[in-house]
């Protein structure tokens, strides 16, 4: 699944970033466009959608809830998986309202929410919030990634495809 653009053209795959091997992921699925706003915690996201310019759309917004509510509104008309993004702890929480209106209609919707650094969880760093219990409610599949291992990524894949085909919501920190 982890494609690489040296791999797409037959040459042997070179070791990519985690952010890198998540946006060859959604292009796997189609995904046309990621609304979100960017931050600090999800800084080498941002960078991965602005190198993939041509492939897949990044929309910013000005606030969290308009990125989920987008994504959802999309999701809705396309019947295809809808993308939002934000920063962890406060962003993580304003994308709620969009998130339970895609679980509430059985919407396939995946929320990409930022982290502190590994290093700094549970450390009561600054806005640093357990996104997993937050969210926990409204994913269906809640998982944190932190590298970009081939079988993880693998895994996840499937996990979160699955889900999205069954029109749930799921999220990823």
């Amino acid at each position: 699944m982890i494609k690489k653009e040296t791999e797409r053209k037959g040459e042997k795959m070179k070791k990519i970033k985690a952010s890198e091997a998540m946006i060859n992921v959604l292009l796997d699925w189609g995904v046309k466009r990621v609304y979100g706003l960017p931050g600090d915690s999800i800084d080498t996201t941002i960078d991965a959608l602005h190198n993939y310019s041509d492939e897949i759309e990044f929309v910013q917004v000005r606030h969290e809830e308009v990125a989920s509510l987008a994504a959802t509104s999309e999701a809705k008309l396309t019947g295809h998986i809808g993308v939002c993004l934000s920063i962890g702890g406060p962003g993580a929480i304003h994308l709620l309202n969009g998130l339970y209106d895609a679980k509430m209609d059985h919407v396939p919707l995946l929320a990409l929410v930022g982290q502190v650094k590994s290093t700094l969880v549970n450390t009561d760093f600054f806005q640093e919030i357990n996104s997993a219990s937050l969210l926990e409610d409204v994913a269906v599949y809640n998982k944190e990634i932190q590298s970009a291992r081939k079988q993880q990524w693998r895994e996840n894949d499937e996990i979160i495809y699955d889900r999205a085909k069954q029109r749930t919501t799921t999220q990823k920190i």
